[in-house]
């Protein structure tokens, strides 16, 4: 069993870690200040929450914000929430067209996302396209 004497040292010396460990945290922290202000970053007031992207989708949404940033804009944690849902929507949740919607996107330099532009939804009502030859429209019965 302890005595009064070792429970006293115990204590005093949990203590003195723990003041140590606040030092070494306040430390850590000037260090990661400095280092930011050298590289000359300035901290961000608006940090997005990318917990809200699904893992798979998420280099999409990173290669989105890059571009964003290469043409000056940002976005805010609400605009951020309201696109991702918006990327969501409109891809149905699928990766491959998540990806052409971005790509589409920064290929046509827009500052948003769209719907993919579809050539079916452009041809007439009642024709299908069935290939690249003087035929290009076959008229097709709608029941």
């Amino acid at each position: 069993m302890l005595n009064e004497k070792e429970i006293t040292l115990k204590a005093s010396d949990y203590l003195a870690l723990c003041e140590e460990n606040e030092r070494l945290k306040k430390e850590v922290e000037k260090l990661r200040k400095k280092l930011d202000d050298g590289l000359g970053k300035k901290p961000s007031k608006n940090v997005l929450n990318l917990g809200i992207v699904r893992a798979d989708m998420q280099p999409l949404v990173e290669k989105w914000l890059r571009y964003k940033r290469e043409k000056g804009q940002s976005y805010k944690p609400t605009g951020f929430s309201t696109f991702v849902n918006k990327l969501m929507k409109l891809s149905g949740g699928d990766v491959e067209t998540a990806k052409q919607i971005i790509e589409e996107s920064i290929a046509n330099n827009w500052a948003g996302i769209f719907p993919l532009k579809n050539n079916a939804a452009r041809m007439p009502i009642g024709f299908i396209q069935t290939d690249n030859n003087k035929d290009k429209y076959k008229e097709q019965t709608i029941w």
